[in-house]
């Protein structure tokens, strides 16, 4: 599979529709959760499995903010270098879903 960047925080943080009080941490929540989901389904890349052993047992022990690790270890960009295959495959699934095409044409 091709290298692809399926989100990322800025392109949310940084539109027109976010609203000004909240922070940008703010922007990374929906991405955090598919992380999560990524994470807790081992379909994290071996690179990012090696690298962040401890913080992906944080996160599922519930010990580490997922948005946290997603800025920290992700620079806040989610890419199919994080993905294993079968990850790869379910976030090219997801992110290229009719109603998630038409939710990211709204912030470009």
């Amino acid at each position: 599979m091709k290298f692809e960047v399926y989100d990322k925080a800025k392109w949310h943080y940084e539109s027109k529709d976010m609203p000004n009080e909240l922070p940008e941490i703010a922007g990374a929540t929906h991405i955090a959760f598919f992380v999560r989901w990524c994470v807790e389904n081992d379909l994290m890349s071996r690179e990012i499995e090696e690298d962040c052993a401890e913080e992906l047992q944080q996160i599922k022990d519930k010990e580490l903010d997922c948005r946290d690790f997603f800025f920290d270890n992700m620079d806040g960009v989610l890419t199919s270098n994080e993905l294993n295959t079968k990850g790869k495959q379910f976030a090219a699934a997801y992110y290229h879903s009719d109603k998630t095409v038409r939710q990211a044409s709204r912030l470009s």
